[in-house]
């Protein structure tokens, strides 16, 4: 009986996802649940604004950029009229990013005029969109970081 399960087990074949384009950090669905699940509270995004800088920092859209092709966004409008350029994915840490990545690469400075509010869009691999969210500086936080969603 036991040879006949061998033999049986040995002319199986298992299959294990090995390709990039079949991950779930590929997945649109998956990225979409995560983003649905994040969009009010840390955000999609953080925002420092004290008078001196202004800062966007996209720390959530980024942990979902296998599966997204751009981050639109717009200050002070609802134009979506900038692109952020996401660093590539690693599925080798897909949620992640190395080390010696530059604040650049994961934030906009925009210099001294203050953001009142900041709207931002996904685009995912299939070409769909996400809703546009619009975010604004906590209030009072100073020299901090943080956003919160405008209803």
């Amino acid at each position: 009986m036991l040879k006949r399960l061998l033999v049986l087990l040995s002319c199986v074949s298992f299959s294990v996802p090995a390709l990039a384009s079949e991950s779930i950090f590929h997945s649109t669905s998956y990225a979409r649940q995560f983003l649905e699940l994040h969009k009010d509270g840390p955000g999609w995004l953080q925002l420092q604004a004290d008078g001196e800088r202004s800062w966007i920092y996209f720390p959530m859209l980024l942990q979902a950029r296998c599966a997204t092709s751009e981050i639109r966004y717009s200050v002070n409008s609802d134009a979506l009229d900038q692109v952020f350029a996401q660093p590539v994915c690693d599925l080798r840490m897909p949620a992640g990013l190395p080390e010696a990545t530059k604040l650049s690469a994961i934030s906009v400075n925009l210099g001294p005029p203050p953001i009142e509010t900041v709207s931002v869009q996904v685009v995912f691999n299939d070409g769909s969109r996400s809703e546009m969210l619009t975010y604004m500086p906590c209030p009072g936080i100073g020299r901090g970081v943080c956003a919160v969603r405008v209803q």
